[in-house]
């Protein structure tokens, strides 16, 4: 049917982008189910734990590049070590020590010690 409108009248640019922006709205809407009360929770718990586990990878990934600026031969092993910590506060904490460990070897006995204690709780 579109296809037919859109043969049937020329409009000017604008005016056609506004027509196309309309019957997208409209198809958005028309597909749009309806979500239950606890589906909306289920989603805002989601968006939630997405947004809690972009943090904790965020500051680990800024621990590692502030180690691999600082030192040579950051290994994968620190990274994974680091990667299996999951307390923000505890990784803003690192964050610090990574800027002004005085050794990268100082730095990994840190971070060890940390996913030790992790696992034994």
């Amino acid at each position: 049917m579109f296809r037919l409108i859109d043969w049937l009248i020329a409009l000017p640019e604008l005016e056609e982008e506004r027509l196309w922006q309309e019957i997208q709205t409209l198809e958005e809407n028309k597909n749009m189910p309806y979500v239950t009360s606890v589906e909306r929770i289920g989603i805002k718990k989601g968006r939630l734990e997405g947004e809690q586990k972009g943090r904790l990878e965020s500051k680990q990934q800024d621990i590692v590049r502030i180690l691999e600026f600082r030192f040579e031969g950051v290994t994968e092993e620190l990274k994974l070590l680091i990667g299996k910590l999951d307390n923000i506060e505890l990784l803003g904490d690192l964050i610090l020590q990574a800027m002004t460990t005085p050794s990268l070897d100082e730095f990994t006995s840190v971070v060890t010690q940390h996913v030790v204690d992790d696992k034994s709780e």
